[in-house]
Formats: C-alpha cells, sequence, structure tokens
C-alpha cells in the first residue's frame, strides 16, 4: 500500500470530521442522574434522648432523613446525627456501624437516608425508627 496515499485518505477524512462534526451546533448534555447505592439498614441510636419522640408520629415511611457528620463528639469521634428535613434531631446512627459512612462523609462524599419504618409505643425506642443509609453517586 502507498503510505502517501494513506495520509491523504486521513487528511480527507479529517477534512470531513472537522467540518460536519466538530462545527456542528453542540447538542444539548444530557442531565446526569443521582445514583443512589444503600449501605445498610438500622434504627436510630438514642432516640429516646433527642427530640425524636415529640415526632415519631408525624415521620413516615421513605421519609428523607439529613446525616450530619459530628467529628468532635466526645464519646465517638465518628458520630453522624440523624436530623429530619425541618432540622429536629432524632439521634446518632449505631457507634458499631458508622466507621465507613463517617470516612466517606470525611472524603466528602455524599450520604443520604430516609425512614424505612416506624414504630410507636409500647415498642421499645431504641427500635423505633429504621433508617436506610444510601451513599449518593452524582457522577
Amino acid at each position: 500500500m502507498n503510505q502517501n496515499l494513506l495520509i491523504e485518505n486521513t487528511a480527507i477524512d479529517l477534512h470531513v470530521f472537522l467540518k460536519n462534526f466538530l462545527f456542528f451546533p453542540l447538542l444539548p448534555f444530557e442531565e446526569k442522574k443521582k445514583q443512589q447505592v444503600k449501605l445498610f439498614e438500622t434504627y436510630i441510636a438514642g432516640f429516646y434522648y433527642y427530640e425524636g419522640e415529640k415526632v415519631v408520629k408525624r415521620l413516615r415511611k421513605n421519609e428523607p432523613l439529613v446525616l450530619k457528620r459530628e467529628p468532635g463528639n466526645p464519646y465517638d469521634e465518628n458520630a453522624i446525627e440523624v436530623y429530619t428535613k425541618e432540622g429536629v434531631k432524632l439521634g446518632y446512627i449505631p457507634r458499631s456501624l458508622n466507621p465507613v459512612p463517617a470516612a466517606l462523609m470525611d472524603e466528602k462524599k455524599r450520604l443520604t437516608a430516609e425512614v424505612m419504618e416506624v414504630n410507636l409505643p409500647p415498642t421499645p425506642s431504641w427500635e423505633r425508627v429504621k433508617i436506610a443509609v444510601y451513599l449518593v453517586n452524582e457522577g
């Protein structure tokens, strides 16, 4: 095969590419979809000691919750607080489960949670609200 012919054909193909694709009007980009990976389900620790009992009757399955890191907690350096969207503190992610999600949050990964189950009295307070914790991939 003649090398010069290959170079000429490549140049023509490049010219066609530039003319038809590079200068073609930009198409709108698709919006990136959020994806969630469920990390675990658990009951909220310390529910009795915070404001959970005041709002437990208003909590609903699939209700979004807010997770906040509390690295300065004197009892648990991996502490993660659980709040309602309205800012009512419900308690914490249990200490036995929080090292991995705490490390993810410290790396600026976004975690979210939602209510999975609400159990009214006479259920013990430590089994009052079950939540699911998710890692959000926004890419």
